[in-house]
């Protein structure tokens, strides 16, 4: 039997997944050698899959080198997309997503990379992506 902390956070997550999440085409891809640009993997069978797209700021490591007191220069900020997908809740075989694939945003068609796709304590999938349409 599942405790209840587990119980609750299955509970959160399809409520999330049904309020925040939106549908993407999961299209695998590979490379056949070092240098040639990349193809869809047979081994992969492309797949729907419902995700939570969120675009938080996050700051840069940038080297503190400089005197803090005399430099005014704005701190830099940038974004940091991730596309959660919790495998629980997707149907069909289990989910396996790469360095490489690519997520189409079926709302708007956006194309996306995945930069890299490691899951967190809790199970899911934290896909960090770069926007290609």
């Amino acid at each position: 039997m599942a405790s209840l902390y587990a119980r609750l956070d299955a509970a959160a997550e399809r409520v999330q997944q049904r309020v925040f999440g939106e549908r993407w085409r999961l299209m695998p891809m590979r490379r056949a050698g070092v240098n040639s640009a990349p193809g869809p993997d047979p081994e992969r069978p492309e797949r729907e899959v419902v995700g939570i797209f969120r675009d938080a700021l996050t700051t840069l490591s940038v080297p503190d080198a400089y005197d803090q007191r005399t430099d005014k220069r704005p701190g830099i900020v940038t974004g940091d997309p991730i596309v959660e997908i919790d495998p629980r809740n997707q149907a069909g075989p289990a989910l396996d997503v790469r360095e490489g694939d690519v997520l189409v945003r079926l709302s708007d068609g956006v194309t996306w990379r995945v930069a890299n796709a490691p899951p967190d304590a809790m199970g899911r999938i934290h896909c960090r992506v770069l926007r290609t349409t």
